[in-house]
């Protein structure tokens, strides 16, 4: 015999059954502490192409038991790149705190320090979803009759838009990514940027066929793709004579590390990147050297400033599925 409940959509997809479990709404992220911003420019650098794309990470708090939320962002700025980079658990393991309460970062290109900032929409399965009080509706439940699958009353997760994305392999404005040379003259071109690092020109479109404002709309991508870039320049220089022979060797290197983030625009939505973190590094090293390797006047000297960057690579470059839906249903 057979038996369930299933409903599709007009082009043959499946929207309820009782063998999958839609998500519902349970309630907004509320923003907490301080705001870390930076990296509009590279830190200890002030000459050519110091520019970046700025980072705003902010963190949120939402009351949420069991597993971890399915999270939607609303933009706060449609011109800025912005997603979720982290959500964990809140407080000390073994506490109330920690048994009911994530922590979300979000993070946004560009400098906020006082906002506006992004709406986060929480939604979870429909067995631990908050009921409206009202007296009807539809629920179905799973072949066991006492899972949830689905709860008309609570607001269930109602798409609009979604599809793969992938954001571009180069982060990078620069022609072509950034490179290693040597050859430089010690203290002269060594130590000057050629490479744009910032993204406002690297990003992936993917077509949207809601026709609602896309100001009221709110995506979810769970992408935690990243990439590493550097730009190194190796300098020389000899000098002295047949007593005395000084050396110059120079390294400058430029790096950042960007995290895959979106945006929505009219018709579209894009798959981006912005700086997670970045510095500027500079070393130098004189060697001194007597006549004939005789070891009289030999030595050395060393000189460095700021830090050496991750390994430079991109990592976990997958499609992945994006979700859009209308903030307004839940509002």
């Amino acid at each position: 015999m057979s038996y369930g409940f299933a409903s599709y959509n007009d082009n043959g997809e499946i929207i309820i059954s009782d063998y999958t479990e839609n998500v519902h709404f349970v309630r907004k992220a509320e923003q907490i502490g301080s705001v870390n911003t930076g990296f509009e420019v590279f830190p200890g650098y002030g000459g050519n192409y110091s520019r970046l794309d700025g980072r705003t990470i902010i963190t949120y708090e939402v009351l949420f038991p069991l597993a971890a939320p399915l999270v939607f962002l609303k933009p706060s700025n449609v011109d800025e790149f912005a997603g979720v980079i982290r959500i964990y658990k809140s407080g000390t393991p073994g506490t109330t705190e920690y048994m009911n309460y994530w922590r979300i970062d979000v993070m946004m290109t560009g400098i906020y320090p006082q906002g506006p900032y992004p709406e986060l929409f929480c939604f979870t399965r429909a067995e631990v979803s908050p009921i409206e009080d009202i007296n009807y509706g539809l629920q179905v439940f799973k072949s066991d009759g006492i899972t949830k699958a689905f709860d008309s009353r609570a607001r269930p997760l109602s798409i609009l838009d979604g599809s793969l994305q992938v954001p571009p392999t180069d982060p990078t404005n620069g022609p072509s990514v950034p490179r290693y040379d040597e050859g430089y003259v010690y203290a002269h071109g060594d130590s000057v940027n050629d490479h744009d690092f910032r993204s406002t020109t690297r990003y992936s479109s993917y077509s949207l066929s809601s026709s609602t404002d896309f100001t009221d709309l709110m995506y979810c991508c769970t992408s935690s793709a990243q990439a590493t870039y550097t730009r190194t320049k190796q300098g020389y220089r000899k000098s002295g004579n047949i007593f005395r022979t000084k050396k110059y060797y120079s390294t400058a290197l430029w790096w950042v590390m960007y995290r895959n983030l979106f945006r929505l625009q009219p018709g579209e939505f894009q798959s981006g990147w912005g700086p997670l973190a970045a510095n500027y590094y500079y070393s130098s090293v004189k060697r001194t050297s007597g006549l004939f390797g005789s070891g009289l006047f030999d030595g050395s000297s060393s000189w460095s400033q700021g830090s050496n960057p991750y390994e430079p690579k991109t990592i976990n470059l997958l499609p992945n599925m994006y979700l859009v839906t209308n903030s307004k249903f839940y509002d």
